[in-house]
């Protein structure tokens, strides 16, 4: 006879995993209002990392001119910008702060 954590590995005694929406941000539901916040979110979301991706690559031309990441980020940044242009963002949305 087995004694101990035999009955712990019963797939039944796994618990179920988690429900869609679980991990930030808002809640995936069929509701329009829901799309339209989930929306708004995202764009914030690229908004942030366009900031961020803007002030790296600013902060590294600064302190390394001519390095080549420098020139990579800021291409990347140029690339976020025309995505979020396509999605209908207004360019000052997405602006890079340089401070």
């Amino acid at each position: 006879m087995q004694v101990g954590s035999s009955a712990s590995a019963h797939p039944s005694a796994v618990s179920p995993a988690p429900s869609v929406g679980t991990k930030g941000g808002p809640p995936r539901t069929a509701h329009p209002g829901t799309l339209e916040a989930e929306q708004k979110y995202l764009a914030a979301v690229r908004k942030q990392l366009a900031d961020v991706a803007g002030c790296l690559a600013m902060k590294l031309v600064k302190l390394e001119p001519g390095n080549p990441m420098a020139a990579q980020l800021q291409l990347r940044l140029e690339i976020l910008q025309r995505f979020d242009e396509k999605l209908g963002a207004r360019p000052e949305d997405v602006s890079v702060k340089a401070h």
